[in-house]
């Protein structure tokens, strides 16, 4: 009879089976550019232009963006800002779940079982913990970590690193995000998603050089 021990089971699981993929969120696993835009049409029709909605809403990209920020940037107040608020809080609860992309379920399905996955993404905390939970694959992912001015991807994948032997697989659409990791020389297999017409859809002189370009989340070799 052979015996194995503890170790074993757990060199076994690690040289064997798991693979650890830290997923971005925004662009990444959901259409972030459509829900966008949905919010774009939203402010023109209370007389916001939008050209001026982009603008300020990109400067608040840079910290953290909410849609209570946004319409305070753009001096949106009182009951117009309750009712703009209280609408897409129930666009997102009934259809939240429409924004993912249609390749994201049968992957987390495909691999959940044998592979890990956590969510690093960037923005409010209590913003972006909503967006997730109304999605519906929030319980693919233990834990979501969300970064911020104070402290960037490439920080949490530091920390990640120390805390887990598994092999680490990080993607994001944002060369912005995956650059730091290569700079800071992780040993950490990355992918660059380009969604089409996203926000990150152009051509990057690092793509399939120091990260694998891909188009859809099934095409990450796990």
């Amino acid at each position: 009879m052979i015996h194995f021990r503890i170790s074993d089971f757990s060199l076994f699981r690690i040289y064997f089976l798991l693979m650890h993929l830290v997923c971005d969120f925004d662009d990444t696993l959901t259409n972030t550019t459509k829900y966008w835009n949905f919010w774009l049409d939203k402010l023109e029709k209370v007389g916001v232009s939008r050209e001026r909605a982009i603008e300020t809403g990109s400067r608040l990209f840079i910290e953290r963006f909410t849609l209570k920020r946004h319409m305070d940037a753009l001096s949106i107040q009182d009951q117009t800002a309750v009712q703009l608020l209280n609408e897409m809080e129930e666009h997102v609860k009934e259809f939240g779940k429409t924004y993912i992309f249609p390749d994201v379920h049968p992957f987390l399905l495909e691999h959940n079982t044998n592979h890990s996955f956590s969510l690093l993404t960037y923005g409010d905390e209590t913003n972006q913990r909503w967006r997730v939970s109304e999605s519906g694959i929030g319980p693919y992912f233990q834990p979501v970590r969300i970064a911020g001015p104070e402290k960037h991807k490439v920080e949490f994948l530091k920390e990640i690193l120390q805390t887990t032997a598994e092999q680490i697989i990080f993607v994001d659409d944002s060369p912005n995000e995956l650059n730091p990791v290569v700079d800071a020389g992780l040993p950490i297999k990355l992918y660059r998603i380009v969604r089409p017409g996203a926000k990150h859809d152009y051509v990057h002189e690092r793509d399939d050089v120091a990260w694998t370009r891909i188009g859809s989340i099934d095409e990450i070799k796990i």
